[in-house]
């Protein structure tokens, strides 16, 4: 999970920041960028939260 926003998650949030910054405002670029990153960090804890609840679920029913 962690690898997946280090390989494709900061680079795609720092090209969308780069070209709010170049074409916009510096300041638009930043908060692209950052919004970028926590709205895939949000994405990954969800799916990793979903993922829990069905393991959960599983080794209920074996029980």
């Amino acid at each position: 999970m962690v690898a997946v926003v280090v390989i494709i998650g900061f680079p795609t949030a720092l090209l969308f920041g780069a070209g709010d910054a170049v074409f916009d405002s510096p300041t638009d670029g930043i908060i692209t960028f950052f919004g970028t990153l926590v709205g895939i960090a949000v994405l990954l804890a969800v799916g990793y939260l979903w993922e829990q609840a069905k393991e959960r679920r599983a080794r209920n029913r074996r029980r």
